[in-house]
């Protein structure tokens, strides 16, 4: 028996009967079951129960026995003292607070054959990360399923938008620097994100606007920034962007970071960092006022046209310094474009218009998820493997964000599938 348990029970009042009695064979009535608190203190605030004719308001704690009371230390906490009721499985021993025997409802005597079962089975799945994807229900609730999943997709980009904000608070609102490190980081990818987060992060913003007018300059304080200058490579190129960066380093007295950063194990040519730094100058040189047209654009086409750019005429037959190729263009991709509209243009457009007060625009913001392709990653996979479906990035990001914040740490009581696949149990009475 888990306490999480208990606190669905509770919290849903999913019992086998509509009269419940307390241990003392008073009738209980649940007026209100409370706040859940996800702080210290009691378990659940401000509930209202009626016992017999009285009527009682105050807290709710929950215990697998009652006897776990005294265990926890809450007989020498005054934050307990307004606990009006104990909710317990097991009542082993009678808990006294400021002389009052505290009333209890031992849950065990009302909960549904099976449930207890079912949750283990739940929790103890080794097939995966879904612990529920062998119990599906069968009538899941469409209008509700589809609230939460725009709840999980909102919530995930929250977490997006915190990073936003963060660099807005460093850069005065300075949006067009802001676009820049998102963009940046996002052109990392996962594997080497950090890496470009910190080369972006490694000079002033305005040393790009100076150099963004020629596609060589700019190239050489992006590679010179991110430490590929400061190896021996015998290449005229390079060359010449080496003495182009020593001019602008010493000038703005710039320090580079250490090209270690960078990783290139198990990743393909394409995705070599070296390509995704050429891209992103070529980004910049291409497109004048980026950060207008991210924000204009009113669909998802008007935007992978935006970054539909390649690479300058060296890396077009480079993937590596000094290392020639057969010629590619290397063009973004639609589905690498994506993946920036995804996690850097619509975060950064969402905080930008709540910031002007343009909920409208928010919210259209929101929308473009449904224009785009749900992602394929080893967690939508297994959802997909087991039945659900992810018709665009909008439920592809609300399950990665769901295997996130619930599935990896168990936490199946607080989800909507969770709760269907226990509701799906017989002999269920849920009080109303």
């Amino acid at each position: 028996m888990k306490e999480e348990l208990i606190e669905y029970v509770w919290k849903y009042k999913v019992y086998t009967t509509k009269t419940l009695y307390l241990v003392n064979s008073q009738v209980l009535e649940i007026i209100s079951t409370g706040v859940l608190n996800t702080d210290s203190g009691p378990d659940f605030f401000n509930a209202k129960i009626k016992i017999g004719n009285q009527v009682w308001a105050g807290n709710i704690e929950l215990h697998v026995n009652s006897s776990d009371w005294n265990k926890h230390g809450h007989n020498n906490d005054e934050a307990y003292d307004n606990v009006i009721l104990h909710v317990v499985y097991n009542n082993d021993v009678d808990i006294s607070v400021n002389g009052r025997l505290l009333p209890v409802l031992e849950v065990k005597n009302y909960m549904p054959n099976g449930l207890e079962e079912r949750y283990c089975d739940i929790v103890n799945n080794k097939e995966g990360f879904l612990k529920c994807g062998n119990f599906k229900p069968e009538n899941i609730r469409q209008f509700e399923y589809e609230n939460w999943i725009d709840r999980l997709f909102i919530d995930r980009l929250e977490d997006k938008i915190g990073i936003i904000n963060n660099q807005i608070k460093i850069s005065s609102s300075h949006w067009e620097q802001v676009l820049f490190r998102t963009l940046a980081r996002a052109f990392g990818l996962k594997l080497n994100g950090d890496a470009f987060n910190h080369f972006a992060n490694s000079f002033d913003y305005i040393i790009l606007l100076k150099s963004r007018y020629d596609i060589t300059i700019l190239e050489s304080v992006f590679f010179g920034q991110g430490g590929f200058l400061d190896i021996d490579v015998y290449d005229d190129y390079f060359e010449e962007l080496k003495r182009e960066y020593f001019f602008i380093k010493r000038k703005h007295k710039l320090e580079s970071i250490k090209n270690s950063e960078f990783k290139y194990f198990r990743t393909r040519p394409a995705n070599f960092p070296t390509v995704r730094m050429a891209q992103l100058a070529q980004l910049y040189f291409s497109v004048n006022g980026l950060f207008y047209k991210v924000t204009e654009a009113s669909n998802v086409k008007e935007l992978r046209g935006i970054f539909k750019v390649g690479v300058s005429e060296y890396w077009q037959n480079h993937y590596m310094f000094g290392k020639a190729n057969k010629s590619n263009k290397k063009v973004l991709t639609d589905s690498f474009i994506d993946l920036l509209i995804v996690n850097s243009i619509i975060p950064l457009r969402y905080s930008y218009f709540r910031s002007i007060g343009d909920f409208n625009k928010a919210e259209e913001t929101v929308n473009l998820a449904t224009e785009i392709k749900g992602e394929v990653n080893k967690i939508t996979k297994e959802f997909k493997q087991k039945g659900w479906k992810i018709d665009n990035a909008k439920y592809s990001q609300a399950f990665i964000q769901l295997n996130k914040s619930l599935c990896v740490n168990n936490k199946c009581l607080s989800c909507f599938i969770g709760n269907n696949v226990l509701s799906s149990i017989k002999n269920i009475e849920v009080l109303t």
